[in-house]
Formats: C-alpha cells, sequence, structure tokens
C-alpha cells in the first residue's frame, strides 16, 4: 500500500512566485534616467571635449586613477561585503572613509544599497520579489530595474536594523543628495590646470600665483 506522503506548508518569504509579471509599464523613476543621461552625456562629449581643448596634467589623470579606485573599494568593500553581508568589523575611521566615496560613487545611501541587496540574495531565484534578477535579462539586472518603479524594486528597510542603529548611517541617508552633490562638486575645481586651448599644450605665459594669507585664531 502506497504510503501517502505528508506535503509540507510553503513559506510565502521563501517559495517562488507563480503570478505572472504585470509591472511592465511601471512608472519612469525620471530622476534616475536624468542622472544616467546626463552622466553619460558627460562622459561621452564634454570629457573628450575638454580633453582635446584644454588638455589633462599628470594630476587630473591623478585624481581620475585615485577616484576610480577609491569609489569601487568604498563600495565592493564598504557597501558590500563590511555593510551588506557583515563579513568583517571596521573601525569608523575607515568607515567614514567608506562612506565619503561611496556616497561619491552615486550608487544611493548605504540603507537603500544594503536593504535592495539583502533582499536579492533572499530571493535570488524568484524573478517577482529579486529587485533585479538576472533572469530577466542583462539590461534589466544592471540598468532597466533602477530606471523603473518596479514592485520588486519597492524599499523596505525592515531588513536592516543592524545599520539603522549606525549614526553616520542615518545621517548620510536623510542628507544623501546634499551630500553627494558637495562631495563630487568638491572634486571638479581644486585640480584644474592653466592650459592654452591647444591640445593640451602648456601654456608658456608665466602666470603669477596669488599671495594667500592664512591667520590662525588662538
Amino acid at each position: 500500500m502506497r504510503s501517502r506522503r505528508h506535503r509540507q506548508p510553503e513559506d510565502p518569504y521563501t517559495c517562488m512566485s507563480d503570478q505572472p509579471r504585470t509591472e511592465t509599464h511601471a512608472p519612469i523613476v525620471w530622476a534616475n534616467v536624468l542622472m544616467f543621461a546626463l552622466t553619460f552625456a558627460a562622459a561621452a562629449i564634454l570629457v573628450p571635449w575638454y580633453g582635446l581643448t584644454h588638455g589633462f596634467s599628470v594630476a587630473d589623470w591623478g585624481v581620475f586613477a585615485f577616484l576610480l579606485v577609491a569609489n569601487g573599494m568604498a563600495i565592493t568593500a564598504g557597501y558590500h561585503r563590511l555593510w551588506a553581508h557583515r563579513t568583517y568589523e571596521a573601525h569608523w575611521t575607515l568607515r567614514l572613509v567608506y562612506l565619503v566615496f561611496g556616497t561619491m560613487a552615486l550608487q544611493n545611501s548605504v540603507f537603500a544599497w544594503c536593504s535592495g541587496h539583502r533582499t536579492h540574495h533572499l530571493y535570488v531565484d524568484d524573478e517577482e520579489r529579486d529587485p533585479y534578477s538576472a533572469r530577466r535579462g542583462f539590461w534589466f539586472s544592471h540598468i532597466g530595474w533602477m530606471l523603473r518603479k518596479y514592485p520588486s524594486g519597492r524599499e523596505d528597510f525592515r531588513n536592516i536594523p543592524d545599520l539603522k542603529k549606525d549614526p553616520m548611517l542615518v545621517f548620510q541617508h536623510r542628507h544623501y543628495v546634499p551630500l553627494a552633490v558637495a562631495w563630487c562638486g568638491a572634486t571638479t575645481s581644486p585640480f584644474s590646470s592653466t592650459r592654452s586651448p591647444t591640445c593640451g599644450a602648456a601654456d608658456p605665459t608665466p602666470r603669477k600665483i596669488p599671495r594667500v594669507t592664512i591667520r590662525c585664531w588662538r
């Protein structure tokens, strides 16, 4: 006689969804669309134009290389490994460095990034709940999920109670936009060099350096 197999009840938080997607025409997130469009236009048009008309100094290339590494490490070692997965502990000074350069990377606050990433790992096999499921294509998993308000990408910070206890992360989340604008803008002016408008050739005309007086009050 065949034994009746007992069927375990499905856990709604771990089982895969079997409902068809209804988010094809999700509302567009215009702030993200404009950010991607403007930064792409600047990288594709303004940067080459500046290089051809003014040239890039050694300091320019040095700052570029430094920020490339610093921003990448802040996201990889900070946002991802330190805060999202809690794979190690870090001194507050290192966390502050990660926070500054992670903000400059323009990948949203630590709260938003880590909450979404933890949701991604929880529902990695579920197309409906994974915020950037690879099953939905290369474009969606890398860019498309940020351009529309998909139900799968709805923010839910209940999965980051540990991060909410860090006052630095709370401050960054509350003031992310002004911090990103200020810190990114601070890197655009101090390293500009005097150039002639001829494909980066150095201007032989001597320039007078203004005297700067610094007073220290005691």
